[in-house]
């Protein structure tokens, strides 16, 4: 072979053997394909991820070779070739998402970008490949226990209420709803222990599943609340329904160790022109405590009469508009620590409404009318007011060092509002005399970025500029998708206290929360176990790596004074 020849020859091999240690070395599985999708090259990576040798695949149909049983081929090649309808040459490509099976029929997720490229007439697809399997079980499981009540699997209450809303938006659908609340609850949870009263609640749900049709909806509102969407409006189709359902709940729930006795007691609302989702509930609720009030165990149809308790509601409100401004609203704070040292490390601001006939009314009592009538706004500047207050306060008690955060919640009605950030910059002008930041924060659930995501988005970067450290609060509960979270500039992650409850010995629960500490580093979140209430969960949630808890276990909410003997130490304060 001439010596021109040979060196070529060798310089090629060695170019061949260079980009076979490229490709081979490439953490991500990639392919090269024909036109046909007939594979041409085959990495290292590919073998591991998908299980076969390079030489076992080439010649082979790539969407032939990975299709599912279940997903015929044709089926998948339609697929594939609808998505790669779009322009996928050049540096762009595309990306999907695809279902695959594994040569040991390990079924997984890939996510795979694809390249197109035109070789003098020939045409390639190249692939990268990478297994996204877990991330998409985690955004499932996550979805459902957006939509689903995680104990009784129910629709919780965001979902009952789009379906609600759906229907009543509908003029198909003719909507009924009934509202069931188990019958002196309180006393099975006293008597038998929350263990026993889960089950309760888990057997309820799943008798009422068994009472309705197949488009009617079953959700739960609250503990011992479920709510049951019906597309009737036929006076008599509904009480039919609701008296298989007593029928039903009035057999005895046989446990492994007792056997549990309980009742219901229903109230039915019939959808009319111009009803809310909120209305028709409101109504529902009238007519069950009207079932309460007539004897337990029976159902009750809603009547114009019982639209007193609008009425009160009205009073209600206006009481609590009057509370705003006459000194009955007080701020209790609950600590979050350090689980190593018991340190306080910073305090959540929760809401107190100290009534002068009624007594200290929590939150549940009176928030929901205020998000329902708007009063929600000016009760949120009142809070964020006196929080900041106290902790300019709190800070000239420790020598003007800012070491204690307070932390604010805030809900979808007051993210909405166009003033918020402008309220917060005029707040924090008004408090700080000295001009000196002091370490304040807010606290939102997922459930805000339903609404507007990219308002939602511009009023949280505004906040963070104006130095309030943000949190995502009770994450897995709400709208469940990875995207927002790169976007957004939170500081801290809040686990809500569902995953927390059994972690101590739920495998599933666990791994879940394995899954978030990884998404939080890989964001660089820190992370917040909310509702921790038992030392087995503390030790358990400490071993998979989380140092910063709230909960029972730690402290309860609060007044201001408590929390200043706690400054600059430990919970034993409060001993």
């Amino acid at each position: 072979m001439p010596y021109r020849i040979k060196a070529l020859w060798e310089a090629l091999e060695e170019s061949r053997l260079r980009e076979r240690r490229i490709i081979d070395s490439a953490r991500d599985a990639f392919a090269s394909l024909d036109a046909d999708w007939r594979i041409l090259d085959w990495n290292r990576a590919a073998e591991r991820l998908f299980g076969w040798q390079r030489e076992e695949v080439i010649g082979k149909q790539g969407f032939l070779l990975l299709t599912p049983e279940d997903e015929g081929p044709d089926l998948r090649r339609m697929q594939i070739e609808g998505l790669l309808n779009r322009d996928v040459r050049g540096s762009e490509g595309a990306i999907l998402e695809l279902p695959i099976v594994c040569s040991n029929g390990v079924r997984k997720t890939v996510e795979t970008s694809v390249w197109q490229l035109d070789l003098g007439g020939r045409i390639e697809y190249y692939t990268f490949s990478r297994d996204v399997t877990e991330r998409k079980q985690l955004e499932q499981e996550l979805s459902r226990r957006a939509h689903y009540d995680i104990l009784t699997c129910a629709l919780n209450r965001t979902a009952i209420f789009e379906r609600l809303t759906g229907m009543l938006a509908s003029d198909e659908h003719a909507t009924a709803v009934l509202l069931v609340d188990i019958d002196h609850f309180k006393r099975i949870n006293a008597t038998y222990g929350h263990a026993t009263a889960d089950q309760v609640l888990i057997e309820v749900s799943r008798r009422l599943r068994g009472c309705v049709g197949e488009h009617d909806s079953v959700g739960r509102l609250a503990s011992d609340e479920f709510v049951i969407v019906m597309q009737s409006h036929e006076k008599q189709e509904v009480t039919a329904l609701a008296r298989r359902i007593l029928a039903s709940l009035e057999q005895p729930i046989e446990l492994p160790d007792d056997s549990v006795h309980s009742s219901a007691s229903i109230g039915i609302a019939l959808a009319e022109p111009g009803d809310s989702a909120e209305s028709l509930l409101q109504a529902a609720e009238m007519a069950m405590f009207t079932a309460k009030r007539s004897g337990r165990g029976r159902h009750a149809c809603f009547e114009p009469v019982l639209r007193q308790r609008v009425t009160e509601r009205i009073r209600l409100e206006a009481a609590l508009r009057h509370a705003i401004h006459h000194d009955e609203l007080r701020l209790y704070y609950q600590p979050v620590v350090s689980a190593a040292t018991g340190r306080v490390e910073a305090v959540e601001a929760l809401l107190r409404w100290q009534h002068p006939e009624r007594g200290l009314i929590m939150p549940g009592d009176f928030i929901p009318m205020a998000e329902e009538t708007g009063l929600i706004v000016p009760l949120g500047r009142w809070v964020i007011e006196q929080a900041c207050r106290q902790a300019v306060l709190w800070q000239n008690m420790q020598g003007g060092s800012p070491e204690l955060r307070i932390s604010v919640n805030l809900s979808p009605r007051q993210i909405a509002q166009p003033r918020l950030v402008e309220d917060v910059r005029t707040i924090l002008a008004g408090v700080s005399s000295s001009g000196k930041r002091i370490r304040f924060g807010f606290e939102v659930t997922e459930t805000v970025m339903m609404h507007d995501p990219q308002a939602s988005a511009d009023t949280l970067c505004a906040l963070r500029e104006l130095g309030a450290h943000l949190s995502l609060d009770d994450f897995g509960t709400g709208y469940s998708s990875m995207a927002y979270l790169k976007h957004l500039p939170f500081d801290t992650l809040k686990i809500d206290r569902t995953f927390i409850k059994g972690v101590a010995d739920d495998d599933s629960d666990r791994s879940i929360i394995r899954s978030m500490l990884a998404l939080a580093d890989g964001l660089n979140l820190d992370v917040v176990a909310e509702g921790v209430e038992t030392e087995a969960q503390r030790q358990t949630l400490q071993t998979l790596g989380i140092q910063r808890m709230q909960g029972y276990l730690f402290a309860r909410p609060q007044p201001a004074e408590n929390i200043e003997r706690m400054m600059g130490g430990s919970l034993e304060a409060l001993e």
